[in-house]
């Protein structure tokens, strides 16, 4: 199995609830986590890639990198 595949049907671009259930917390958890966050026009988001990243800061887990695709794009 290949841990660094995202899971299906979890947006790129989430909100603070769609968060919580990714990390399988409370929306008041995820305000106080240091989540790397971004704001458009009014509203408060988070890319799935940088909690993904902020998950193995937490855990010490590195992910590999996809050596073929960068290979085949940039060969």
């Amino acid at each position: 199995m290949n841990d660094s595949c995202p899971l299906p049907g979890w947006p790129r671009l989430m909100r603070r609830k769609t968060v919580a259930a990714y990390l399988d917390v409370s929306p008041g958890t995820v305000d106080t986590l240091d989540l790397p966050s971004h704001r458009i026009r009014s509203m408060r988001y988070w890319l799935r890639d940088e909690v993904d990243s902020w998950i193995d800061s937490q855990t010490g887990h590195i992910r590999e990198m996809d050596t073929t695709a960068y290979l085949e794009q940039w060969g």
